[in-house]
């Protein structure tokens, strides 16, 4: 028999540091998916030689849609005011725009007509891909590999348990799983449909929009998708068990948290697997408690953030240097004596520097820059990128952050890529970005730690010029106790606020004050990726829904107001009807009337869609945000007759209506509704939501 090919995105990677924002119980298992591939040929429009860059034209745009003036546009695009001007002048000088600012020339208009316009034959390009396929059910994995396709050596294969290498030849790290082989006699055979490998790439593409770790794969979809059949690939997966659910066992392939339909034809196929699963959680369970209770106190393990916990230990060791009183080193230690911690204190601060990174990188990968900031901030040079971290750091309220532009000049999308591609966080690139991602939210955890460490930049500053020097030299400087205590309390409290689901063990010092709110958060997300799908929940919803759902889960105990309450029930269905329109290719010149007139032709007639401001369907169609009844109805119009008959048997409309209708009571609907009420509200929106993400 051909040893088979293995293809892996975990590697030697564990399921907890892929996805950090997951607990789990005890250990993941690997295993290995008998599965088959398909060749694609990727029809690609390119876009003819453009004389404009992406914000010339985006500034373009700007002003033939609304005429916004410098000061609006530099707040849309997170841009200074001087740079959009300069922008205009070069437009005015290549004759698109007049000399007013306001409008465009002829030219202007027939750049952006043109830019509009459909592509011809001659404008398109095949790339390569590879998909995978479940054999005996034909649906396709999420996953899809553009490109180069390297495969793992196989070190043995015996039976159904396959070891495969990871690593170099000279220090190889094997892993070990059971290889679940597929029924040769149903396996699907031929080409695949266009329509299946079409609607593949556009799940793949609205997963990896909040993931830099991935390109998203640009296609013509009214293409066809040419694919041949290729070799049986065994792919690596992981399965752990859901911490606060013990019969919810997730399947990834590294890519996505969860596979459903994977874990539904292993639940039926192989439930011996799902039993080792669930039995090797409850095993080391049982030992963890069993180590603790011979313990003073009860240690519980944590798989998450390996590389901070083993920083935090060593940096723990060398608590002398924080510790030790002012006149004790000159007093009580020789010369050598002196020396030695002086080679301690850089093996400390080195250390420091590094768990501030790790504890920013972690940080990122559970706050994304969402997608409208991501394209800005991956088209803009490292210059233009510090120009619009430093107009951010204002907003977050950090005084002449000009004084700390050291840190914020090396952000862009070569080293962004390479810091998630690679796991190797570097602090000025995360410390960016958790400024992006914090400037306008004001719950963000970062902001929260701001608050109360206001000298944090100036302490990050005078670490990162140390960190240079400290990495070329043997020795430090005389021993500073007052520096070095500074820099270690502000790592504990970057670990306690960033990452609050940081569970101690016996080496450190750390103590995690947030145990039962994040116990409570856990709670909601195991409820929530039950009842949306585990794929959408965690991978489709952008963190801002994520954040607005888990406030409002049916398990928690403590709700908040009834307003606040309402308030969030609406923003998740305004803003969840947003994001999957984004999907949509819209057209900006449809008008209000002829919107209605198609659904009043599917039986669709509502008060709340007719009485909506045009202007708003307007923005709806140019891909900014507005009114949740604009939302609703330009998401209808768009959608397929199977689509708009589930949300109709799940009153879509009517749930649509009475949001709208109690959003006119303002801060008097406590007087309108209950939270009996929401509650029923919110049940239905979950069906609601469920549909809408295909689940």
């Amino acid at each position: 028999m051909a040893t088979p090919k293995v293809f892996s995105l975990f590697k030697t990677t564990a399921y907890e540091e892929t996805f950090p924002n997951v607990s789990t119980l005890g250990k993941k298992v690997d295993f290995f998916l008998e599965c088959s591939s398909y060749d694609v040929l990727i029809p690609v429009k390119v876009k003819g030689e453009s004389k404009l860059d992406v914000f010339e034209e985006a500034v373009l745009k700007l002003i033939d849609y609304k005429s916004s003036t410098a000061r609006e546009m530099a707040d849309i695009l997170c841009l200074t005011p001087d740079l959009i001007n300069f922008i205009m002048i070069r437009l005015q000088e290549m004759d698109l725009l007049q000399e007013n600012g306001k409008d465009l020339t002829e030219n202007g208009r027939k750049y952006i007509k043109i830019d509009q316009g459909n592509m011809d034959e001659q404008d398109i390009e095949y790339a390569q891909a590879k998909v995978f396929v479940l054999n005996q059910t034909g649906e396709i994995l999420p996953y899809i590999q553009k490109g180069e396709f390297i495969t793992e050596p196989v070190e043995d294969i015996q039976g159904s348990r396959l070891t495969v290498e990871y690593g170099t030849i000279g220090n190889p790290i094997r892993i070990r799983g059971k290889l679940l082989r597929q029924d040769r006699g149903s396996r699907k055979r031929g080409m695949l449909q266009s329509s299946e490998i079409r609607n593949a790439f556009k799940r793949y593409n609205r997963i990896v929009r909040e993931n830099v770790k991935y390109d998203v794969i640009q296609f013509a979809s009214e293409w066809a998708m040419e694919n041949t059949p290729s070799d049986d690939i065994c792919f690596h997966m992981q399965a752990v068990v859901q911490n606060g659910n013990i019969d919810e066992i997730l399947i990834s392939d590294g890519f996505v948290l969860n596979i459903d339909f994977i874990n539904n034809y292993i639940k039926k196929n192989y439930p011996d697997f799902i039993l080792t699963v669930k039995e090797r959680a409850t095993r080391n369970i049982v030992q963890e408690g069993s180590e603790g209770e011979q313990s003073d106190h009860k240690v519980v393990h944590n798989y998450k953030y390996r590389e901070l916990r083993n920083l935090m230990s060593r940096i723990a060791s060398s608590s002398q240097l924080y510790t030790i009183n002012a006149g004790e080193i000159e007093n009580s230690f020789n010369q050598d004596e002196q020396q030695m911690l002086q080679a301690e204190q850089k093996k400390f601060l080195l250390n420091c520097y590094s768990a501030f990174e790790w504890s920013l990188f972690y940080y990122d990968l559970k706050n994304p820059i969402n997608s409208q900031t991501s394209g800005i901030i991956e088209n803009q040079s490292a210059y233009q990128n510090a120009n619009t971290i430093l107009q951010m750091a204002l907003k977050l309220g950090v005084y002449h952050p000009e004084r700390y532009d050291e840190l914020f000049y090396t952000l862009d999308s070569k080293r962004i890529r390479r810091m998630y591609k690679n796991t190797t966080p570097e602090l000025r690139v995360a410390l960016s970005i958790a400024v992006i991602t914090s400037a306008n939210d004001e719950q963000s955890a970062f902001r929260q730690l701001f608050r109360s460490q206001p000298g944090l930049f100036r302490v990050l500053r005078n670490l990162f010029r140390e960190h240079g020097d400290l990495s070329h030299q043997t020795l430090t400087y005389d021993i500073d106790k007052v520096r070095n205590k500074e820099i270690y309390e502000l790592l504990l409290d970057f670990v306690k606020n960033l990452q609050p689901d940081y569970v101690v063990d016996g080496s450190n010092q750390l103590q995690n004050s947030s145990g039962s709110i994040s116990q409570e958060r856990l709670n909601a997300e195991v409820s929530l990726s039950k009842k949306l799908g585990a794929i959408y929940f965690y991978n489709l919803l952008p963190q801002s829904i994520r954040d607005e759902w888990i406030l409002v889960s049916p398990d928690k105990i403590r709700y908040p107001e009834t307003a606040e309450f309402f308030d969030i029930l609406y923003r998740i269905m305004q803003d969840t009807l947003f994001y999957s329109l984004k999907d949509i290719r819209k057209n900006p010149q449809l008008k209000m009337v002829d919107i209605l007139s198609k659904l009043k032709g599917k039986g669709i007639n509502s008060t709340c869609f007719n009485t909506v401001n045009e202007k708003f369907v307007n923005q709806i169609l140019m891909n900014e945000n507005a009114t949740l009844g604009a939302n609703a109805m330009v998401y209808l119009y768009y959608q397929k007759d199977n689509m708009i008959q589930a949300l109709m048997e799940n009153n879509f409309v009517e749930l649509i209506e009475q949001l709208v209708r109690l959003r006119k009571h303002g801060n008097n609907v406590t007087l309108s509704v209950d939270s009996c009420t929401l509650s029923k509200i919110r049940d239905n929106m979950l069906t609601i939501a469920k549909i809408i993400g295909g689940n």
